[in-house]
């Protein structure tokens, strides 16, 4: 029987938008999160799921190791099978390293740029929040406090509001 490979794929991440999936917070989540028992404790349930993806490529890399030290200390030495040169494949993959270190320093470089960008212009929006939150305290007068506090709860869900809009929506 033939099995479907992305029957297979579909496996191994059926559990990833559970994983990263944003969830709200209620107050026994936050109590349960405040002790420091629960924060240093590695979540055995959580662990062995993400690991779950990783083992099959484990056991590729172990099984492709296992086939190399065979062939290399069984048939080599016993069987005078030919040893494979690896100086073409040495300087084949020593070029490629440097190709990807490059790319990959480009692309960290670029990463880091978007997120501070985007860093600057949060706290940009923050400030803004607060600024407006001020000017009302200062403009409103003391019998009208509730406008104060309507502001203020408003500003702050002003950034829920931004972030909802800036995040994509949770599949």
């Amino acid at each position: 029987m033939k099995s479907d490979p992305s029957a297979v794929w579909d496996l191994l991440y059926s559990k990833h938008d559970s994983l990263f999936a944003d969830k709200v917070m209620k107050e026994a989540d936050w109590a349960l999160l405040r002790k420091a028992g629960y924060r240093h404790w590695l979540q055995p349930v959580k662990l062995a799921r993400v690991m779950f993806g990783y083992v099959w490529l484990l056991l590729y890399v172990a099984l492709l190791s296992v086939a190399v030290g065979v062939y290399s200390n069984t048939l080599v030495k016993n069987y005078h099978w030919p040893m494979v040169s690896l100086q073409s494949v040495q300087t084949f993959f020593s070029a490629i390293t440097f190709a990807l270190t490059l790319l990959l320093v480009f692309k960290t470089n670029s990463s880091y740029a978007r997120w501070w960008e985007a860093r600057k212009d949060v706290g940009q929006l923050v400030s803004w929040a607060h600024n407006i939150v001020r000017q009302a305290v200062a403009y409103y007068p003391p019998e009208q406090a509730q406008l104060v506090h309507a502001t203020a709860r408003w500003a702050a869900a002003a950034m829920y509001v931004v972030k909802s809009t800036v995040r994509p929506p949770a599949a």
